[in-house]
C-alpha cells in the first residue's frame, strides 16, 4: 500500500482526478488526457516536473508553458487542495491509502492551502 504521495504525483491529481468527495459533480473539469500530455510536453522542453506547479511563483511558469490552457483554470485545478485532503482522507478510510492527509507528505502549499480553507469554513465543514 502506498504510504506517501510525492510531490509530482500531487500535481498530477490536481490536474487530472475529478476529486468529487460526496455526491455531485466536479466543480471544476480536470485536465483531460491531451490537455496533460501537452502540458508535460512543454515542462519536460523547460526541464521541469509537474511538481514545480505547487510552489509559489508557479503562475510565471505557466505563463512561460504558452499553452492553449486556461491559466486561470489550471490555478483553480492546482488550488484545490483542501478538496484533494478530503479526497486523501476518504480513500484512506476506503483502506485505499495508507496514512492520514496530513501525514502522507503533501507539500507544504497542499498542506497550507487545506488549512487556509478550514480556518475560513463554516464550522460544519471542519
Amino acid at each position: 500500500m502506498i504510504a506517501e504521495l510525492s510531490p509530482n504525483a500531487q500535481a498530477i491529481l490536481l490536474l487530472t482526478a475529478p476529486l468529487i468527495t460526496g455526491r455531485g459533480k466536479p466543480s471544476i473539469d480536470p485536465l483531460t488526457a491531451g490537455e496533460y500530455r501537452r502540458l508535460v510536453r512543454r515542462l519536460r522542453e523547460l526541464q521541469r516536473e509537474p511538481a514545480v506547479l505547487l510552489h509559489l511563483g508557479a503562475d510565471s511558469l505557466l505563463k512561460e508553458c504558452r499553452l492553449d490552457l486556461d491559466s486561470g483554470r489550471l490555478e483553480r485545478l492546482l488550488g484545490r487542495g483542501f478538496l484533494f485532503s478530503q479526497a486523501v482522507e476518504r480513500w484512506r478510510a476506503r483502506a485505499i491509502w495508507g496514512r492520514k492527509p496530513s501525514r502522507c507528505g503533501l507539500s507544504p502549499a497542499i498542506e497550507e492551502a487545506s488549512r487556509r480553507e478550514r480556518s475560513t469554513s463554516p464550522l460544519w465543514l471542519r
